[in-house]
């Protein structure tokens, strides 16, 4: 009872005689999108002849709207943004001036633009978290063995080659499923960071990553099958010298 009675008087307190207030709101980027604001005036809706003005802006200090009278529609006001004015993804924040009855009073609030509409709900958080521990482990486990397996031939004390290691092929193969892993770790970060947490400088790094690793990837593929086609061609040779009792250096 003590804790809804705080409760109460904190909502009194911080409620003004006019202001805007807003649930979360989320536009889609590049789309048309509207922001709307109830006004409340001594606890109720304001009355349909209040005005509201609406000035918006980008984080980055960008003016988006200017003083733009909002459209009165007696429950709420709304600003309709167009496809340019929602190109930018990140936080936009609002300030509201309205006038009802003589009064007037100021607020302010902010929203976001995201490629998805919406903010990364604590689920979603989860899962993403979940795959990308599950994703940094495997790479871990491959690294680790693609280092740990041998690459040389087994050897005798005269440093004459007497048995083939096959385990070569592992190894390549290793390597090649780290490039894989690496590649999805930044796809993952490039998307939590640009879609979800809207921080610009770690998803343009992301996104440089991501793509750089995606150039190189066919290439890299490329380069490692001829290696191993080479490889198994010369171990071939080797083989059939060590089975007629030649043992190469």
């Amino acid at each position: 009872m003590k804790y809804k009675l705080l409760l109460f008087v904190i909502l009194v307190i911080t409620l003004p005689l006019l202001s805007a207030q807003i649930n979360p709101i989320n536009l889609i980027q590049n789309q048309v999108g509207d922001v709307k604001f109830p006004c409340y005036f001594n606890g109720t809706f304001c009355s349909g002849s209040a005005t509201c003005n609406v000035t918006i802006t980008y984080s980055e200090g960008d003016l988006i709207v200017n003083n733009t009278l909002a459209t009165n529609q007696l429950t709420y006001h709304n600003v309709t943004l167009n496809k340019t004015q929602t190109s930018q993804i990140g936080d936009y924040s609002t300030f509201v001036s309205c006038t009802d009855q003589g009064f007037s009073d100021d607020s302010t609030f902010s929203f976001k633009v995201s490629p998805f509409g919406k903010e990364l709900s604590t689920s979603q958080g989860l899962i993403y978290l979940g795959v990308l521990l599950i994703t940094l482990v495997l790479l871990g486990i491959s690294m680790y063995w693609a280092v740990v397996i041998p690459w040389a031939n087994t050897r005798n004390l005269e440093g004459e080659i007497i048995h083939i290691n096959n385990l070569r092929y592992l190894k390549i193969l290793l390597w090649f499923i780290s490039y894989i892993f690496l590649i999805w770790i930044t796809f993952l970060m490039k998307s939590v960071t640009e879609n979800f947490l809207f921080i610009d400088v770690a998803a343009k790094i992301f996104n440089a990553s991501f793509w750089f690793l995606i150039v190189f990837l066919f290439p890299i593929f490329t380069l490692l099958m001829i290696f191993t086609v080479i490889i198994f061609i010369r171990n071939l040779k080797l083989n059939k010298l060590i089975v007629e009792g030649i043992f190469p250096r």
